[in-house]
């Protein structure tokens, strides 16, 4: 048996095992960063989870960064990707938001507003590498539940939900959780991203650099393909 991973830096927790582990890449190596073909950016990308329970446990922030938008810029746009089963709650949660918000699931479209997009604010995960590929600035957002946090703190040791932040052991991209993510924390760091502009380009400077490190030469399927036929 073959073991897939997505990142290099797996491979040596199942090879000390004795298992057979191929390093076939990050689906972000299909994004291509158009970030620089328009120069008047006027969107702010809100990225609230996939998950309910995420958005239950985090769009208060979401909220409070609204709040923040219309004191400094109110003539800025909001753009909410989502999947079908979430549109119907972020709706709900945004009904009374005065600023313009698009909510969108249409991949076509999703990628035509993450060009227009100046900064993002990003619930950690998957998201939050594709946005780093995009070119643009974000803060990363997440919580676990109060009894959860404890459990890891005996468990897990990193430092960093991030994943690029992992690779590089620093603080690249912005982020804030657990028992962190406190309100007037995020207000200074959200409100930091919105104007920091000398900041924001030095974290896209890194995190290019990080993910040089982890992008493969070839396609995701193709290097999967080659692993599998090995065993036809």
């Amino acid at each position: 048996n073959e073991i897939f991973t997505l990142f290099l830096f797996e491979k040596k927790y199942f090879e000390k095992y004795n298992l057979k582990a191929t390093c076939i890449g990050h689906p972000i190596y299909y994004i291509k960063n158009k970030s620089k073909v328009i120069k008047r950016k006027n969107t702010i990308a809100f990225l609230p989870g996939s998950r309910i329970g995420e958005i239950k446990s985090l769009f208060m922030y979401y909220q409070l960064a609204y709040e923040q938008l219309m004191k400094l810029n109110s003539k800025l746009q909001i753009f909410i990707p989502t999947l079908p089963h979430l549109r119907e709650e972020i709706i709900e949660r945004t009904k009374k938001w005065k600023m313009d918000t698009i909510i969108i699931m249409d991949d076509k479209k999703i990628e035509n507003y993450f060009l227009k997009t100046k900064i993002a604010l990003v619930c950690s995960g998957t998201a939050s590498l594709e946005i780093a590929k995009r070119g643009i600035p974000q803060l990363v957002i997440y919580k676990f539940n109060y009894f959860t946090e404890i459990i890891a703190r005996f468990f897990v040791r990193i430092k960093f939900a991030n994943i690029l932040n992992i690779l590089e052991n620093k603080m690249i991209i912005p982020e804030i959780t657990n028992s962190n993510l406190k309100k007037n924390v995020f207000i200074k760091q959200f409100n930091k991203l919105l104007v920091d502009e000398k900041s924001n380009n030095k974290q896209i400077e890194k995190a290019n650099k990080a993910i040089s490190k982890i992008e493969l030469l070839k396609p995701p399927f193709e290097i999967a393909v080659e692993g599998i036929k090995k065993f036809l």
